[in-house]
């Protein structure tokens, strides 16, 4: 009882208690809390219950002295930036990690940090600006990444600080930095494109404008090539400056043929291709109305030339954005624009299908390579492993290519599907006619007289000439697939030489996929009073 009570009553006095304001410490506190340590370390075996007082106090000493820690290392960061003769940064860093490492701290404990490493930030702008060049003056060896840690507080502060004051001198701050070193800039530039991403979504014309005509002067020019195209397709996506958006649309325009020259195309087409792809849409369909002439050829030529590369996810993004963008805008399609995106359409399926003569070839000649390699497995050497390694590579490469075109058609026929109907349409409407034929109730349906189908999907927009145009996609791809499904002798050899699975390939999900679609159309076309003068062509159709 006697102990409890004497450290219970040296824990009051070193005004570290929640009850207890530590804005009046004197010495005597002080030297309390110095004495409260010491019995913690002497005689720490016997406190017992006690230990509480002492870790309370222990806590609520690292909050003030962790404050006044961060407020000394500003002042000594400030010290090392203001040198005349050696200036460094490794103070003004570990500011950097403190905030880091501080930032899951309550909300009360890191708001009063911040006001103190903020406030920093802001008055060392302008030394860490001369402080950078003179390091960027200096280069980048290979294999070093020192630009990245002296360019990340400017990074920091774009990210942190809303003042447009204060974002407009970084901007200006880091614009002068590429205008005059761009050649010596080497790891910094993830951090550069970093600063302009933060820029490129902000509502101030000036901080857009500067950031974007620096990146459009380096945006081919230097190592960071993808992060450079996302921070284009961030000005993309501001809406706030239309001029700045179109601008920014060209120039990744330029970087795609950029890109398509060089060697790391197939990783731009995974990465960074994708993000800029959807970007453009998105913008296309908010200004559809004064772009829409001038762009939307070259927006269709686009999206094909996506969709017709050997890359599974490109092809794939090309046929979404292309449904996303008739849906989002078919009802404001003009008849000729109509004319325009079914010929698209239809110049797309013509393109990703898998003709005949592709798989006759394909399995021929791998099914040979492997009954020659049978009958040479008991004399190999070296050389004809090499010679088996790299064709079997050149198989596969065929293989995904025609693996791809599948798909794309696959993802085709869903397009077209969804841009007519909607997709809950379809599925909703394939849903009730086969309840309706489990409950047999034609006989009810036609006595109750027919009901007009909601008005959902561009249906209602498209004329029957552009509705036969998808039609006579659809057959297309319905026909070929049917043909593969029944060519028996096909599917067995390029089975046996390895293309797609345990199992014969098929297409038969193409096949009844695509047989549905058309008659979906069709049914509906011979329902609607107002195309009753193409229904002896839609009989025609159904009848085939």
């Amino acid at each position: 009882l006697e102990r409890d009570a004497y450290v219970q009553a040296l824990a009051r006095f070193t005004l570290l208690t929640a009850s207890s304001s530590i804005t009046e410490m004197k010495q005597k506190n002080i030297d309390t809390i110095k004495t409260l340590i010491t019995v913690a370390h002497t005689d720490g075996n016997y406190l017992g219950n006690s230990w509480h007082e002492v870790r309370n106090g222990r806590n609520n000493t690292e909050k003030p002295l962790h404050l006044d820690f961060v407020r000394w290392l500003c002042a000594v960061s400030m010290d090392e930036l203001a040198s005349a003769h050696q200036p460094r940064m490794f103070s003004l860093q570990k500011i950097v990690e403190i905030s880091y490492y501080n930032m899951n701290r309550i909300r009360l404990q890191w708001s009063r940090i911040w006001q103190v490493i903020g406030d920093h930030f802001n008055k060392v702008s302008a030394a860490g600006m001369q402080l950078s060049m003179k390091f960027l003056e200096k280069g980048e060896l290979a294999n070093f990444r020192f630009q990245k840690d002296f360019l990340r507080p400017f990074e920091h502060i774009m990210k942190k600080n809303r003042s447009p004051t204060i974002r407009d001198m970084v901007i200006r701050c880091v614009a002068q930095m590429v205008n005059s070193q761009a050649a010596n800039i080497r790891s910094g530039w993830k951090n550069i494109f970093s600063v302009f991403h933060q820029a490129a979504s902000d509502h101030d014309e000036t901080i857009v404008e500067l950031a974007f005509q620096t990146t459009g002067h380096i945006v081919t020019a230097i190592d960071s090539f993808q992060d450079a195209v996302k921070c284009l397709s961030e000005f993309v996506c501001n809406a706030a400056f239309p001029d700045t958006s179109m601008e920014a649309i060209r120039l990744i325009r330029h970087c795609a043929k950029y890109v398509s020259e060089r060697p790391q195309k197939t990783e731009w087409m995974t990465t960074t291709c994708n993000h800029a792809l959807y970007a453009v849409c998105d913008v296309f369909t908010q200004f559809y109305e004064p772009l829409s002439e001038i762009l939307l050829e070259d927006i269709f030529t686009q999206l094909q030339w996506c969709v017709r590369q050997d890359n599974e996810q490109l092809a794939r993004s090309g046929t979404n954005c292309l449904e996303n963008l008739v849906i989002l805008n078919g009802e404001k399609f003009s008849p000729e624009v109509w004319n325009v995106t079914c010929s698209c359409m239809l110049e797309i399926f013509q393109n990703t299908s898998p003709h005949e003569a592709d798989f006759d070839s394909q399995s021929q000649s791998s099914y040979d390579r492997a009954l020659s390699e049978r009958g040479h497995s008991q004399m190999s050497s070296d050389d004809t492993w090499k010679g088996k390694s790299n064709a079997r590579v050149s198989d596969q490469r065929l293989f995904a290519g025609l693996l791809i075109k599948c798909v794309v058609q696959l993802e085709l026929i869903q397009t077209v599907d969804n841009i007519v109907f909607y997709p809950a349409t379809s599925k909703k409407e394939d849903a009730d006619n086969m309840a309706a034929a489990q409950r047999d109730a034609l006989e009810q349906s036609e006595a109750e007289g027919e009901e007009s189908l909601p008005d959902q999907g561009m249906y209602r927009h498209m004329t029957s000439a552009h509705l036969f145009k998808l039609l006579d996609c659809l057959l297309e791809s319905h026909n070929f697939a049917k043909e593969f499904n029944s060519n028996n002798e096909q599917r067995t050899a390029l089975w046996r030489a390895g293309f797609k699975g345990k199992s014969k390939p098929n297409l038969l999900k193409q096949e009844t996929s695509s047989l549905a679609c058309s008659l979906r159309i069709l049914f509906r076309m011979y329902s609607d009073p107002k195309l009753q003068d193409s229904w002896p062509d839609i009989q025609t159709r159904l009848l085939l």
